[in-house]
């Protein structure tokens, strides 16, 4: 009869355990989607939305043309919003690379031909400043989230010339 008893608590005390951890990884996953929101709201702020167009819009196909209309000394504020383009774009693959977000939130939050525009103007300058850094994985999360944009996407086509 303790036998039987013994067997029956330890039975309901492995269920209540099972219960108790699917509740934890449920409400870690409600923890991670309300920061997927947060990041989505940030998205669309004005000043991203406001750097992002005024970068974009810019003719800069070569890397002359780009360290003339990006210059720090000639006109800060454009060149600060192409720091923070930048930066955005590298911490999202960041995010990627690393499953803190999911792919498919990810491209409902950012268009996959938005993320391939970006890149691809941003390119010459990458290019660019890999060899004057002898950095060649300078900017690689941005490039892992253009990869992976491609890879989901292959229809797409976006150049930076969609813009001029």
């Amino acid at each position: 009869m303790i036998e039987t008893i013994a067997l029956v608590l330890t039975g309901l005390s492995i269920t209540a355990s099972i219960f108790y951890y699917a509740n934890i990884i449920q409400n870690a996953d409600k923890a991670r989607q309300r920061e997927q929101l947060q990041i989505r709201i940030q998205s669309a702020d004005l000043p991203y939305t406001r750097a992002w167009t005024n970068v974009m819009f810019k003719k800069a196909p070569t890397r002359e043309e780009w360290a003339k209309i990006y210059n720090p000394f000639t006109d800060p504020d454009l060149f600060a919003d192409m720091i923070f383009i930048q930066s955005r774009f590298q911490s999202i693959g960041v995010m990627l690379r690393e499953g803190f977000i999911e792919p498919e939130l990810l491209f409902k939050i950012y268009s996959p031909h938005m993320i391939m525009v970006t890149w691809e103007h941003y390119l010459p300058n990458i290019i660019f400043k890999r060899k004057e850094v002898n950095d060649p994985n300078l900017h690689s999360d941005f490039e892992y989230l253009y990869k992976e944009t491609k890879k989901r996407f292959p229809d797409i086509i976006a150049k930076t010339r969609d813009f001029e």
